[in-house]
């Protein structure tokens, strides 16, 4: 998969069943630094997910580079029974 980055530049993401985690796009709908995490709308992930939004932890790397409604692709897997979004890359404006 490819996606332009902030820079005009563009990357590919390697699916491989290697990766931890399940990668997706998301539109990010809220932040809230104070609980460490991102509301980010979204596609059905079949058999984790239903189409919509949720809330997703992140590391506070991550809350200072996702930016409202901005578009972007990234990583979520279940830790210690919470959903972590990771891996972030953001699409171009």
């Amino acid at each position: 998969m490819a996606i332009w980055t902030g820079i005009g530049q563009r990357q590919h993401h390697s699916l491989s069943s290697g990766s931890a985690g399940f990668p997706k796009d998301f539109a990010a709908t809220g932040i809230s630094a104070e609980r460490g995490t991102i509301h980010v709308l979204h596609d059905e992930l079949p058999g984790l997910l239903f189409a919509g939004t949720h809330e997703f932890h992140a590391a506070p790397a991550t809350l200072a580079t996702v930016k409202l409604g901005r578009r972007l692709f990234g990583r979520i897997e279940r830790r210690q029974n919470q959903w972590w979004l990771y891996d972030v890359r953001l699409a171009a404006p």
